[in-house]
């Protein structure tokens, strides 16, 4: 049996215009070519401000905690400041965007937010450090994020339900039926390998943070698993982490770990394959960003350069989805599209290749 190829949705894009965003990726997305499925999402489009980046954007989908922008960056607060409530809007709207490019697609939509930890570690408290130092500050930003998260997957759902057009019906004329969810959470910590190695530094930059036991962190991620259950939880982490790192993963249990296994050393791909035969599914983040001044490289590399590891660790493709690496973006919104190109023609490289070793 040939493995099952799918083409995953950037969670982030250049520019400042949602509505051409959203056109640019669905386009490519929610009609793959033959052979190839694939999921839709929720993008974050930074370039227009801080309240549009992900640390203001996941604070605003938090319930329960206000925050302000300082020069230093997001600091929690009495009460919501103006571009907390700016970033509320933003997501609102970018919601209604995404509901309204999606007609006559019923699939799953996976939705990008920011971590817990790397939440933490990336906001400061009212007064002093980091959130991530404070036991009970980062106990609480885990419970805020269960539920804003919670209602956050409820909005999208309702915005989904609305008819799309005049006169038709927006529920089943059979009557209600249960069905699957059709949104999977893509929790990003990019900064859990820091956290966990204790190289986080401190407010002065002078001495660094201490680090965080692994099983505190898969502790508070398992508790997010269960929160948004049935909704599958995928965790994504930064590429080139090790077998520490991939441990939480492992402890977490999540539905599935995103990231570039293309740049894992042995251990931890040992580490990586036990994940993947307890059930955890792989994402391979690994297509390169298209760009001037970036190195060029062909679909059947990118295909090659997943299947050499599965190899080599014993393990049969089955399920191949693909996703773009970091840095789309720094690129133009041309060079976005190019990309989304290379991450097609990538992913039916790897059909033909999974065919021709069948």
């Amino acid at each position: 049996m040939s493995a099952r190829i799918e083409i995953l949705a950037p969670s982030i894009w250049p520019g400042a215009d949602p509505v051409a965003a959203n056109r640019a990726v669905l386009d490519v997305v929610a009609d793959p070519p033959s052979g190839v499925s694939g999921t839709p999402g929720l993008l974050v489009l930074p370039h227009r401000g801080p309240a549009a980046a992900p640390i203001g954007r996941t604070l605003a989908i938090a319930e329960s905690m206000p925050a302000s922008l300082e020069p230093h960056g997001w600091r929690l607060a009495g009460r919501p400041s103006t571009e907390q409530r700016r970033a509320h809007r933003l997501v609102e709207s970018d919601v209604e965007q995404l509901a309204l490019g999606l007609a006559g697609y019923d699939g799953v939509v996976q939705l990008p937010v920011l971590g817990p930890f790397s939440l933490a570690a990336a906001t400061w408290l009212p007064v002093g450090e980091r959130v991530i130092v404070d036991g009970v500050a980062r106990r609480d930003l885990v419970d805020s994020l269960a539920l804003g998260v919670g209602r956050h997957l409820e909005a999208v759902a309702a915005a989904r339900e609305l008819p799309v057009l005049l006169g038709e019906p927006a529920s089943d004329p059979a009557g209600p039926r249960e069905a699957a969810p059709r949104a999977q959470v893509l929790l990003q910590e990019p900064w859990l390998p820091q956290i966990l190695a204790g190289s986080l530094p401190t407010f002065s930059g002078r001495r660094t943070l201490p680090a965080l036991p692994a099983e505190v962190l898969a502790q508070g991620l398992r508790d997010l698993v269960a929160a948004w259950h049935p909704h599958e939880v995928i965790l994504q982490l930064p590429g080139g982490v090790d077998a520490e790192v991939l441990d939480v993963v492992r402890l977490a249990r999540p539905g599935a770990v995103q990231l570039d296994a293309t740049t894992l050393g042995r251990p931890a791909w040992e580490a990586l394959a036990e994940i993947i035969e307890a059930g955890v599914g792989l994402r391979w983040r690994s297509v390169p960003v298209v760009g001037p001044g970036r190195e060029r490289v062909e679909p059947r590399e990118v295909a090659l350069s997943i299947l050499r590891p599965l190899r080599d660790v014993g393990l049969r493709p089955v399920d191949l989805p693909l996703a773009i690496t970091s840095g789309l973006a720094e690129v133009s919104p041309v060079a976005a599209q190019a990309t989304l190109a290379l991450l097609t023609r990538s992913a039916l490289a790897l059909g033909d290749l999974t065919s021709e070793r069948d």
